[in-house]
């Protein structure tokens, strides 16, 4: 009976273990927050140059971001698990599209400028 407890209190303080991992890979891998692109057809130039600089630091951010993932997946080493696996690659991914598609609206945005200010 003293086996059974003991073990049973291992695989408890395994699982917290388990769960302060995946708790400290959220709070360490923070997903940066994306900027907010203005309309272009009303936005004035400086709004758009302020707004690329903001977009240029949120890209490295991500750059930041993604590497903290790789790290932290390198870390675990072979005691990932699958759901880990999938997590830190959907984030990755996620992480990507979002990238593309703020720079598709910054362009657009861009464009728009130009379309309203003849440019």
């Amino acid at each position: 009976m003293r086996v059974a407890k003991d073990v049973f209190k291992t695989a408890i303080g395994i699982s917290i273990l388990f769960v302060t991992q995946i708790v400290h890979a959220q709070t360490e891998c923070v997903t940066p927050e994306a900027p907010v692109i203005p309309d272009g057809s009303t936005a004035s130039e400086q709004e758009l140059v302020n707004t690329v600089g903001v977009f240029k630091a949120y890209q490295a951010d991500l750059v930041t971001y993604r590497d903290c993932l790789t790290t932290y997946e390198e870390d675990l080493g072979d005691d990932i698990t699958d759901d880990q696996r999938a997590q830190m690659i959907t984030n990755y991914n996620d992480s990507v599209d979002s990238e593309e598609t703020l720079a598709a609206e910054l362009n657009e945005a861009i464009q728009d400028f130009r379309a309203a200010s003849g440019s």
